[in-house]
């Protein structure tokens, strides 16, 4: 095994997982200034809003010294995309919960009065999907909403037409991607997609968890407060409300 797989594994599989499990009831109470939660917001989180991810890298990088961080954390991903300074910087602007979201959201009912998650969701088998957006439900206060943003299963289904085609054409190169992995090395329990949507299907569980007024929204568009901060991906966006 790579030393850079051994890290992961220590800490992905031994030592974030014990932390979270000390965490699983802790219930806290979000500072009036916040605007709302981003779930798994990763390092696209604008300041004034509270993340709630349960990254181990990130809850480290905000609790051990930068000298020792700078040295431990060149064997992770993010420095394929960022420099560690760049990371550092940007994951020290704004406040987060180490929290595991399968397990809910750590906050008082109707405590909240937005919610924003990008690319979360199809990462969670289906029955955890379902108990994080009751969850959702619990803690928004009335009227509040809440903005989802998903990869497109119908665009993978056309893509997965074409690649077809192509491959009874004689070309197997498209296919590879349904049929083999590029994930190598260490993988998380979230490295993988696990139940993806079309807006039917999203539009459905939001109704069935008691959301109304379930409306698909442009990228950087909708009601909820800095959105053009917030999306940082497109996809099927679908904004709903509290009664």
């Amino acid at each position: 095994m790579k030393l850079k797989d051994f890290y992961k594994l220590v800490i992905w599989d031994m030592l974030n997982p014990f932390l979270l499990r000390l965490k699983k009831h802790k219930k806290y109470k979000i500072d009036p200034s916040f605007t709302g939660i981003n779930m798994g917001g990763g390092l696209d989180n604008p300041h004034n809003w509270l993340s709630v991810d349960g990254g181990a890298t990130h809850f480290l990088v905000k609790k051990v010294p930068k000298f020792f961080t700078a040295r431990f954390f060149k064997n992770f991903n993010m420095v394929d995309n960022y420099s560690f300074d760049e990371y550092y910087v940007k994951l020290k602007s704004f406040k987060s919960i180490h929290f595991d979201l399968c397990n809910g959201l750590p906050f008082e009912n109707e405590s909240i009065s937005y919610i924003f998650s990008s690319h979360l969701i199809e990462h969670l088998f289906k029955k955890d999907c379902e108990f994080l957006l009751k969850e959702c439900y619990r803690v928004l206060k009335s009227c509040g909403l809440i903005r989802i943003c998903v990869p497109s299963l119908d665009d993978e289904v056309v893509a997965i037409k074409e690649a077809i085609a192509e491959y009874e054409n004689g070309n197997i190169n498209k296919i590879q991607k349904y049929v083999t992995s590029d994930i190598v090395g260490y993988k998380s329990k979230f490295s993988n997609h696990r139940y993806m949507y079309n807006y039917e299907k999203l539009h459905k569980l939001l109704h069935n968890k008691g959301f109304v007024e379930i409306e698909r929204k442009n990228y950087k568009h909708g009601n909820i407060p800095d959105v053009r901060l917030l999306d940082s991906r497109d996809g099927i966006i679908v904004e709903a409300k509290k009664p």
